[in-house]
């Protein structure tokens, strides 16, 4: 019995490393109301931010056929952040949304940026560079078109206008290299610091470096800010889902899985050299 129970300890251990689930921990799909305020809290649900808001009349913001959308038409800015911390801190994340950019009459470059990170502050204001774990940004382009972009990095191919494009961005700040099930249903494998970037099943960025290792996963933030006559254009966003990776709970089995199988290997080992058994602290 106790070399079974040390092999499938392990097993079970080897599993979790190898493919570790995931725990949705926010979602939103804009289908409950077409009034923004609705999904703005000071104490947020898991489908909320505390602030979803623009500087001024130069961007048109609602929620538009059920997506939220910011529409640049003048010098000021759009945003929203999360800064009600996710609890516990969660080692790293898969990021998923739809996004549609749609009437680009004046091309940028980092027209618009999604971060991660923690200790962020509402309002139209960047986050410190010593806040965010990782950002990427997109551009408008001067045909119209927009791709994805990694700030101070590589530019994707173009992607057209008026289509919703599914973003998962993976997130790793585990400690650890982490496999994950990709878009493309594949095990796909990030190492620690590092992000991932698919649009649909196609993996478009790999392997990008976080800009700040030290930083927790706990917050969020879009930025779309003011750009002088540059960036004109509107980005709706829908069908957002965040998971934890792996499910909080699962860091407590992890742990109690290695010492099972740690103290029935240990056993195992001295019944094979006839030594007398020693007590195992797991009763």
């Amino acid at each position: 019995m106790k070399t079974t129970f040390s092999i499938l300890g392990a097993s079970l251990i080897l599993s979790c490393a190898s493919v570790c689930q995931a725990n949705v921990i926010f979602s939103q799909d804009f289908s409950s109301s077409s009034i923004v305020s609705d999904y703005v809290n000071a104490a947020p649900n898991s489908g909320q931010w505390n602030d979803i808001a623009t500087t001024g009349s130069g961007v048109n913001l609602g929620i538009i056929n059920g997506a939220l959308q910011y529409g640049r038409i003048g010098n000021n800015t759009g945003s929203f952040t999360r800064s009600t911390d996710f609890s516990p801190a969660p080692p790293a994340l898969i990021y998923s949304f739809d996004l549609t950019v749609s009437s680009v009459t004046a091309a940028a470059s980092s027209v618009a940026t999604w971060y991660v990170g923690s200790g962020f502050s509402s309002g139209a204001s960047a986050p410190a560079s010593s806040s965010y774990n990782s950002r990427f940004a997109i551009n408008f382009n001067s045909d119209g078109t927009f791709s994805l972009h990694v700030i101070s990095g590589s530019t994707s191919s173009a992607f057209s206008s008026g289509n919703a494009v599914s973003l998962t961005w993976v997130v790793n700040d585990t400690g650890s290299s982490l496999s994950y099930l990709g878009p493309d249903g594949q095990t796909d494998t990030v190492g620690n610091g590092k992000w991932d970037l698919y649009a649909g099943s196609t993996l478009i960025f790999d392997e990008q470096t976080a800009d700040g290792t030290s930083t927790s996963l706990t917050d969020l933030k879009f930025l779309f800010p003011a750009n002088s006559s540059t960036g004109y254009g509107t980005i709706s966003m829908d069908n957002f889902e965040i998971q934890a990776v792996p499910e909080p709970a699962a860091w407590g089995a992890i742990s109690a899985l290695g010492l099972m199988g740690i103290c029935g290997l240990r056993e195992w080992r001295q019944r094979r050299c006839g030594e007398k058994l020693k007590s195992c602290p797991v009763k």
